[in-house]
């Protein structure tokens, strides 16, 4: 039987997480929780719902090298905030992909870092932009490179008594876009997806659906600029890094065909 939890506070917040060693589910826009649940994916009963928190945990703001994304911020505010239209135009055009409108008003970013889904398509972006985030207890903080968060499929470096307060984004000057290769341009599920960061001979690269959790691309990134590589090269190279699962949607084999094109393509393109 499922039972839901509300702490008005932050300190109740921690009480809670602090009683006892469970593994609860944390419940903001609902969007990626509520159908697994429905469906039997997700077994665990024990929910807590953040909704009371939200005010303290939603927003955006910067520092002097950051810019700082609270972790309730939905996309949908995302997608209107000045400082991450100017800074990350990247990181907007993936957030809107994610889901439709009413989606977008209520997934949070934080709920799109956790759930952790191969196909997610905020989390390419904000590891190739090297975002960080940001862990919250009673003990204090910690923070955490995003491309450590990920250790397995759905494993996280993260404890159970502990949540994302912030996610940390670097400002910098690299040339960064995100590619989606989806059945249409809305409410689908990515089939692949690739995101870039470049700049001055260095480049960031990170792919989404090809593989068992979000990943960068390190063996890529490390022999993108070699010369005169050629679509069998790249073919060899990304085994080292990805190897797609097939699902309903499509093969593996199809999946990692197209990313192989992708990284290709733009690797044509960045040797102009």
């Amino acid at each position: 039987m499922i039972s839901v939890l509300r702490p008005k506070t932050t300190k109740e917040l921690f009480e809670i997480l602090d009683k006892e060693d469970k593994n609860y589910l944390f419940l903001a826009g609902g969007t990626d929780i509520m159908p697994s649940i429905k469906k039997g994916i997700e077994k665990r009963e024990d929910l807590i719902d953040l909704s009371f928190l939200k005010k303290g945990f939603s927003g955006v703001y910067r520092d002097k090298t950051n810019i700082i994304v609270k972790s309730l911020t939905t996309f949908a505010k995302i997608q209107k905030d000045e400082l991450l239209n100017k800074h990350f135009p990247s990181f907007i055009k993936a957030s809107k992909l994610i889901g439709g409108y009413t989606i977008q008003g209520m997934a949070t970013i934080a709920g799109n870092i956790v759930n952790a889904s191969p196909a997610a398509d905020s989390l390419p972006s904000l590891l190739t932009l090297n975002a960080k985030v940001t862990l919250l207890s009673s003990n204090g903080e910690r923070i955490i490179e995003l491309k450590d968060f990920y250790k397995g499929y759905k494993n996280l470096e993260i404890k159970n008594n502990e949540i994302i307060s912030n996610i940390i984004i670097p400002t910098s000057d690299y040339q960064a876009d995100f590619i989606e290769v989806g059945t249409r341009k809305a409410m689908s599920i990515t089939k692949v997806s690739l995101a870039y960061a470049y700049k001055d001979k260095n480049i960031f690269l990170s792919a989404g659906s090809a593989f068992a959790y979000p990943k960068r691309l390190f063996a890529t990134e490390k022999r993108f600029f070699e010369k005169d590589l050629t679509k069998k090269d790249f073919e060899i190279i990304l085994k080292e890094d990805v190897s797609p699962l097939d699902d309903i949607r499509s093969s593996g084999n199809y999946r990692f065909n197209v990313l192989r094109n992708l990284v290709f393509s733009l690797y044509q393109e960045l040797q102009k």
